[in-house]
C-alpha cells in the first residue's frame, strides 16, 4: 500500500478586480463594478487546483507551499503573509489576498516555473462576481476539481466573503 504524503495548497484572491474596465461599449458604472476573483492553475490531467504539492522530507506545510508556487508559477512569495485557512488529511490550504495587478503579473511569468508544462498547463483568472443573467462562477464550479479544491475554493469564498449569495449560486 503507497504511503499517503501530506501536501500544501494556495490560493491567491483580489477583491479589487474591475473585468469591464476597458470594455467602452459598456456604460460607465459597468465598467467601473469591482468584483472578487481567485488564480487557479489548470494541471496535465485536466483538472483545477490551486499552487502547491507535497510536502518534502524536513519542510513545514508552509515551507513547501512557499517552494511549490515558485516551482509551479514562478512567483516568490518572500516573506509575504500567508493565512493557513483549512487542514484535513494531511492537506494544508493557505491563502494570499494579493492585487489584481499581481494576479496578471502572475499569469504572465507562470512559465517561469520549472513545472510549467509538465505539471501545469495554464492559469486563469476567475471572476466571481455575476452579470445580468450571466453567472460564470456556478459554471466554473462545475469544471473537474483535483480532490477537495472545490471544496476549499468555496470555503475561500465563504470566510473571506468574496461573493454575496454563493449558496444561491451553488444551489441555483
Amino acid at each position: 500500500m503507497e504511503e499517503r504524503r501530506e501536501a500544501s495548497f494556495i490560493a491567491f484572491y483580489s477583491k479589487n478586480y474591475k473585468p469591464w474596465e476597458d470594455c467602452m461599449s459598456l456604460i460607465q458604472s459597468t465598467r467601473k463594478t469591482i468584483v472578487s476573483s481567485v488564480f487557479v492553475i489548470s494541471r496535465w490531467d485536466g483538472k483545477i487546483s490551486f499552487p502547491g504539492g507535497h510536502i518534502d522530507e524536513g519542510e513545514t506545510p508552509e515551507q513547501a507551499v512557499r517552494r511549490e508556487t515558485v516551482e509551479e508559477i514562478g512567483y516568490d512569495l518572500g516573506d509575504r503573509h500567508i493565512e493557513l485557512l483549512d487542514h484535513s488529511n494531511g492537506k494544508y490550504f493557505y491563502i494570499c489576498e494579493v492585487t489584481t495587478e499581481e494576479m496578471f503579473e502572475m499569469q504572465k511569468n507562470v512559465s517561469n516555473g520549472i513545472d510549467y508544462g509538465a505539471e501545469i498547463t495554464g492559469t486563469t483568472i476567475m471572476y466571481l462576481g455575476t452579470y445580468k443573467k450571466c453567472k460564470p462562477l456556478k459554471s466554473f464550479l462545475e469544471y473537474p476539481f483535483i480532490g477537495n479544491a472545490r471544496a476549499q475554493l468555496i470555503k475561500l469564498i465563504k470566510e473571506k466573503n468574496l461573493v454575496n449569495n454563493i449558496e444561491d449560486i451553488i444551489n441555483g
